[in-house]
């Protein structure tokens, strides 16, 4: 069966019509497989014909998984949603679950697509220097580029944008946000969501989102950012009026402009787990905020937390109180059982009725029909030849320049003329500090290109002077010092790696981690031009009152630059 893109009415019809010889058992007069229907009316058309096992099974979360241990367990009943994977095991596992399951539902996948990387698609530049770009216009291109790829890398969700507003940068996950301040992240909001989306408005439309785009999925709901300490997962230390004033502003924004889905937080806000707290889900953001059909997955294992937070005596109350609480799917990171597989329980037992979970289901298949899952379930290999391009290249470039902060300048820009000479410092500036570059939630793969890759001149000279993983090492910092003497001009490269910044790695001091402090100490003061780039994903400190700043000509932010 070949699997075309495009929108015109008589090749989606041979494509549904297509999706019904595999699953035989569905009658070709189904109205829900009828793609000139609005979305609602076919959701009211499916959604009574589905069991309590076939319910359940739609909001489950798959993290991973063979494709023949994906297949055997949800081959009669379908799937929610699953992560990205190789384009032949997307197709195997969509072919199964459709021909198997009685009523032909395609599984969803999603991926993170934070900032591009999907399946060999471009890695742009982590949010905060996206964020940096002070540029709508361009984050709408860039992040319709990323949902092309992540389209045709075979995910219809994407886990973007992160809008928690990190206003404390121990924060680890500091890199993931567009910006602290909620006017800026609000209007970044638009730009984005219309990036991955198109131009569909209103989370309760019944338009259907384009081929080459995707359902963007936002995290975390809500106050993720605002943490007790700067902790991952701490309490939100605020009120509910400034909830609204603050952390619901870019919530409200991603309704109006029409975002899909949701993750809730990992923490407490009003002093309720954010996964079971229908307050702040069903009331103020589907009801008060108007995101009414709106879906949402659990962030990993945070409904079984449930217990832990001693809100749910067992796995069954847990499971009832995430689906009243508004979570639509249970996403599981490195189980293969689920709290939604105790829903049956849940209901015999009489904390849930078969329709509560109705509800749940009905918005995760308004889902999977406005991303034009029935008539497009498939990926094609063929198209993934087409990633990371030369244009797609320039862009992402275009995006790590304007997103880059010049600081203090002395000397900058360098002129090939400029090179004699020259020493550049520091493991971040290294070929193996590529990750570091790249920025987290990507898939890999991607070439990435750090400055020691860029600079190809025999008169730079390079040494590793310190690591920010590794306490200082007394002749690696000595060695680079006796470099710098003999220099014109030194650019020494410090910051973070994905080891000192990143989820669950906050700290509670910003100078620069590692033995890197100790190296610009011991390299300032004898430098004779000295540039000092920062690769890193939070704001640095270097010492007491940045005195050491004093002997620098040049200081240049670049955060994760992709």
């Amino acid at each position: 069966v070949s699997v075309l893109y495009c929108n015109n009415t008589q090749q989606t019809k041979t494509q549904s019509m297509s999706i019904l010889l595999w699953a035989g058992v569905v009658a070709a007069t189904a109205p829900w497989m009828d793609p000139r229907l609005p979305v609602e009316q076919r959701v009211n058309a499916l959604l009574p014909k589905l069991n309590l096992e076939e319910l359940s099974a739609q909001l489950v979360a798959i993290e991973g998984g063979s494709p023949a241990s994906i297949i055997q367990k949800y081959r009669n009943t379908s799937f929610g949603s699953l992560t990205a994977q190789e384009i032949t095991d997307h197709n195997e596992i969509q072919k199964a679950v459709i021909n198997g399951s009685r009523w032909g539902i395609p599984g969803a996948f999603f991926h993170e697509s934070l900032h591009g990387g999907c399946g060999g698609g471009t890695v742009f530049p982590m949010p905060l220097t996206l964020g940096s770009t002070f540029n709508n216009t361009l984050l709408e291109e860039v992040y319709s580029t990323i949902a092309r790829d992540t389209r045709i890398g075979g995910a219809n969700i994407a886990f973007s944008p992160v809008i928690n507003l990190f206003t404390d940068p121990r924060y680890g996950r500091f890199q993931e946000g567009l910006s602290p301040d909620p006017s800026l992240t609000s209007l970044y909001t638009v730009s984005v969501v219309k990036g991955l989306q198109g131009s569909v408005v209103g989370v309760n439309s019944s338009s259907y989102i384009p081929q080459d785009k995707v359902a963007s999925l936002a995290k975390h709901f809500v106050g993720y950012g605002g943490g007790a300490g700067g902790l991952n997962a701490a309490r939100l230390e605020a009120g509910e009026r400034e909830i609204r004033d603050v952390y619901l502003r870019p919530w409200r924004t991603f309704a109006e402009a029409g975002g899909k889905g949701a993750m809730p937080s990992h923490q407490t806000v009003l002093d309720v787990p954010m996964h079971a707290n229908s307050y702040m889900t069903n009331t103020v953001f589907r009801n008060q905020l108007k995101w009414g059909n709106g879906w949402t997955i659990s962030d990993c294992n945070d409904i079984n937390v449930l217990m832990q937070f001693r809100v749910a005596r067992n796995i069954s109350e847990a499971a009832a109180l995430g689906i009243k609480g508004g979570v639509d799917q249970d996403l599981q990171c490195g189980r293969d059982t689920y709290t939604y597989e105790n829903i049956k329980a849940a209901v015999d037992s009489g904390l849930l009725t078969i329709d509560d979970v109705r509800e749940n289901v009905r918005r995760v298949l308004t889902m999977k029909f406005s991303t034009g899952l029935f008539e497009n379930p498939m990926s094609d290999p063929n198209a993934t030849k087409s990633l990371d391009s030369p244009k797609d290249r320039a862009l992402a470039r275009q995006a790590s320049r304007e997103g880059s902060v010049l600081l203090k300048n002395g000397v900058l820009p360098l002129k090939n003329s400029d090179w004699s000479k020259t020493a550049v410092i520091g493991w971040l500036a290294s070929s193996n500090a590529s990750s570091s570059w790249e920025g987290a939630y990507t898939s890999g793969g991607v070439p990435v290109v750090t400055l020691m890759d860029a600079l190809k001149n025999d008169n730079v000279k390079y040494s590793v002077g310190a690591t920010p993983d590794s306490p200082a090492n007394d002749k690696d910092i000595k060695d680079a010092v006796e470099l710098v003497k003999s220099s014109e001009q030194t650019i020494l490269v410090v910051g973070d790696s994905l080891k000192t910044c990143g989820e669950w790695i906050d700290r509670s001091n910003l100078d620069l981690p590692g033995g890197q402090l100790e190296l610009l100490e011991a390299v300032a003061p004898v430098a004779k031009n000295l540039i000092v780039v920062v690769i890193s994903g939070r704001p640095a400190t270097f010492g007491m009152e940045n005195a050491v700043l004093s002997n620098v000509s040049s200081l240049l932010w670049i955060g994760r630059p992709g």
